[in-house]
């Protein structure tokens, strides 16, 4: 049995059906739509959505278990976020 994926009957996507969620999973990212249980959408770039990764820098997949965000920057998690993300002071 094949149903298609972008079908909406009565203002319900049936994506949702088969993904089994009530919360929808599809998002838009630049207009293309993605499932954001899978994928990560970081300022209009999807990336595959990878373990430790549950979030972004900028552009950039951001590893929270070893890394954090600084004014835009990914430093490592032991270094001291300040003014000048350019130059990490370590703690």
């Amino acid at each position: 049995m094949m149903i298609a994926l972008s079908a909406n009957v009565d203002g319900f996507d049936l994506r949702n059906i088969l993904n089994k969620g009530p919360k929808p999973i599809f998002k838009k990212c630049n207009d293309q739509e993605f499932n954001f249980r899978i994928q990560l959408c970081c300022v209009d770039q999807l990336y595959p959505r990878v373990t430790g990764t549950e979030c972004c820098c900028g552009y950039k997949l951001l590893d929270t278990a070893m890394e954090k965000c600084c004014h835009g920057f990914i430093i490592p998690f032991h270094e001291k976020c300040h003014a000048n993300p350019l130059k990490p002071t370590k703690l």
